[in-house]
């Protein structure tokens, strides 16, 4: 279920919607076997996330989420009030429940960088 194109998405919305550039990290595809089960945490902090409280979603919020798995393997950027963009591997980015993805969220970060 890993899509290293997730953040790729991310970046782009951000780009586009806040004129705000996020870095650019090398992603391997097969990144989610390697045993680094915090690539997620990590980068989206050093990129100027911070966590924020599942009751205080916010447009332009990300969730990391745990796909079938104990550790953060998927992301998706929360587009408007029950809405989340995210893509699959495999599949074409796509808009879906924000809702239907709580269950699987294990933290919601926010760009808090000046």
């Amino acid at each position: 279920f890993f899509s290293y194109l997730c953040y790729s998405i991310i970046r782009d919305w951000y780009k586009i919607n806040r004129g705000i550039t996020l870095k650019n990290y090398p992603r391997d595809y097969n990144m989610h076997q390697s045993g680094d089960k915090t690539y997620y945490e990590d980068k989206f902090a050093d990129a100027g996330f911070v966590e924020v409280g599942v009751n205080d979603i916010q447009t332009g919020d990300v969730l990391l989420l745990s796909i079938n798995t104990r550790h953060v393997n998927h992301a998706a950027i929360v587009i408007g009030e029950d809405t989340i963009l995210h893509h699959w591997v495999n599949r074409l980015s796509d808009t879906d429940s924000l809702c239907k993805w709580l269950r699987a969220t294990k933290r919601v970060v926010r760009y808090a960088k000046d």
